[in-house]
C-alpha cells in the first residue's frame, strides 16, 4: 500500500475511532428533549411506546429501532405498527376496527385526518374538555409527528450551542452551521 493512502486510511481511522465507541454508548448519549436533557435511550424508550403502545417492537432494543426510523423511513412508513385502539376513530377513519396497528402512509394519506386534526386544533385553542375521542386523535397526532420528527431528524438534538438557554441543534441542523464549521478545518 502506498504511503499517502496509508497516511490517509490512519487518519481516517485516528478521527473515527471515537465516534465508533461512542456509538456503543449511543444509549447514554445526551439528547435534549422537551426543554430537557435526557438519555437517548429514555427518548427512544418514550418514543416506541407512544407509537407502538409498548416498550420493544419484534425484540429490539429501542434506541436501535428509532434510529432504523431515521435510516429507514420508507420501511417504516409501510409497517403496521402505529397503535389506535380507539373504536370510534377508527371507524371515523374507515379502517378495519379488529386491528389496533396501522402504517404511517396509510394514516397520513387518510382523507379524513386533515378535517379532522384541524377541528381537533380548534377545540384545543377553545380549551374544550377533550372526550375520549378527541384524546385518542390527540394521541394519534403526537404518535404521527413524533414518527416524523425522527425521520427527518428534527427530534435528535444533539450538540448544544455556545449560549446555554438556546435549544441544542438537532441532525437535520447540521448541515447548515457545521458544515460550515467543519469546512473552516
Amino acid at each position: 500500500m502506498e504511503i499517502s493512502k496509508m497516511k490517509k486510511l490512519l487518519t481516517l481511522l485516528i478521527f473515527t475511532l471515537p465516534v465508533f465507541s461512542y456509538a456503543m454508548d449511543l444509549k447514554y448519549m445526551p439528547v435534549q428533549h422537551g426543554g430537557r436533557v435526557k438519555p437517548f435511550d429514555t427518548l427512544a424508550s418514550e418514543s416506541v411506546r407512544l407509537v407502538y403502545g409498548k416498550t420493544k417492537y419484534e425484540g429490539k432494543e429501542p434506541s436501535v429501532l428509532v434510529l432504523t426510523w431515521l435510516l429507514a423511513p420508507e420501511v417504516w412508513a409501510e409497517t403496521e405498527f402505529v397503535q389506535i385502539k380507539n373504536r370510534k376513530l377508527k371507524k371515523t377513519l374507515g379502517l378495519d376496527i379488529g386491528k389496533d396497528f396501522f402504517s404511517q402512509k396509510s394514516l397520513s394519506m387518510n382523507p379524513s385526518i386533515e378535517s379532522l386534526l384541524q377541528n381537533l386544533q380548534v377545540k384545543l385553542k377553545k380549551e374544550v374538555k377533550l372526550n375520549a375521542f378527541d384524546q385518542a386523535l390527540s394521541r394519534l397526532q403526537g404518535q404521527l409527528m413524533r414518527l416524523n420528527s425522527f425521520q427527518s431528524g428534527s427530534i435528535l438534538k444533539l450538540a448544544p450551542q455556545e449560549d446555554s438557554g438556546k435549544a441544542w441543534l438537532s441532525v437535520n441542523e447540521f448541515n447548515n452551521e457545521y458544515q460550515q464549521k467543519f469546512g473552516a478545518v
